[in-house]
């Protein structure tokens, strides 16, 4: 019988991240704050992430007393980063000196996430259903910056498993903390063309969401509280929701976007067997 695992994250407001961010923080921060194409959040273990488009621009942490970000060898040097890899690994490197530059044409790191992450190929240009859920998660928050408090919500599901449960969005509704999984329509986790009597991996998915969020919903609360306060301290977009009246909403909630650009009967009735499988599975949805 499976055990969910219990949630752990060892956040604190008082870590000398944070500390020095709000009391010295260096330039290349303040320039991250002021981007609006870009989106930052707090982590479990005490670092942060910067993100462009879905890609992970940069992570900051507290190393040797001092603030550092670092990024993927590629953000840095396309083609050539390579040269920064061990064993097949890529190796962060340091990154201060181009986030000084985010948002103008000097600054490197954004054309290559695009390059690299959002827009591998360039399929998107010419064909706007090829976005990526990464991308349009990307812009899901930055419209809505004190909507979502987090995104990529990951944590282990099961004791003495490597499985690993990924909620894409968190947001405050209310006084509620929702978790928010996304999905392109073409998504093959929806429903199987060639399988449409198999339950899709989506389900699944939700039920795992669901177990997780009413078996740890008490350290999940306190966790988030501890976050928006943090994100407050550091003058983040965050929620003005009142944090002692906060709840857990267990119930995971579904977004589909649907990324057709025209309609034909296939398509019409993939859409159909999607909300036939949803309702009988009890998911809250919305299609978009």
């Amino acid at each position: 019988m499976k055990k969910i695992a219990k949630f752990k994250s060892s956040l604190r407001s008082d870590h000398p991240l944070f500390k020095q961010l709000i009391s010295n923080a260096p330039e290349w921060w303040h320039k991250a704050l002021q981007f609006e194409g870009a989106y930052i959040d707090i982590r479990k273990d005490n670092t942060i992430n910067i993100y462009y488009e879905g890609a992970s621009l940069a992570k900051i942490e507290w190393a040797n007393g001092t603030v550092k970000a670092t990024c993927h060898p590629k953000y840095l040097y396309g083609d050539r980063a390579q040269a920064y890899y061990k064993n097949g690994i890529a190796i962060y490197q340091p990154c201060e000196g181009e986030l000084v530059r985010i948002g103008t044409e000097e600054c490197r790191l954004l054309r290559n996430a695009q390059m690299y992450y959002s827009d591998k190929e360039g399929k998107e240009v010419s064909d706007a259903e090829q976005k990526s859920e990464k991308k349009l998660q990307s812009e899901i928050v930055c419209r809505a910056k004190t909507l979502y408090i987090d995104s990529e919500f990951a944590h282990q599901y099961e004791e003495g498993s490597r499985h690993t449960i990924r909620i894409d969005l968190v947001r405050v509704v209310g006084n509620k903390i929702q978790f928010v999984e996304l999905k392109r329509i073409q998504d093959n986790r929806l429903r199987h063309e060639e399988c449409s009597n198999v339950t899709p991996e989506i389900i699944t998915q939700i039920e795992e969401y669901r177990s997780f969020l009413k078996t740890n919903y008490k350290a999940i609360l306190e966790y988030y509280k501890t976050l928006i306060a943090i994100k407050r301290s550091l003058g983040l977009p965050t929620t003005a929701a009142y944090i002692d009246t906060l709840a857990i909403d267990t119930e995971p909630y579904l977004e589909i976007h649907n990324l057709y650009t025209h309609l034909n009967p296939q398509r019409e009735a993939r859409i159909e067997g999607i909300k036939r499988e949803l309702d009988e599975h009890n998911v809250k949805y919305e299609i978009l």
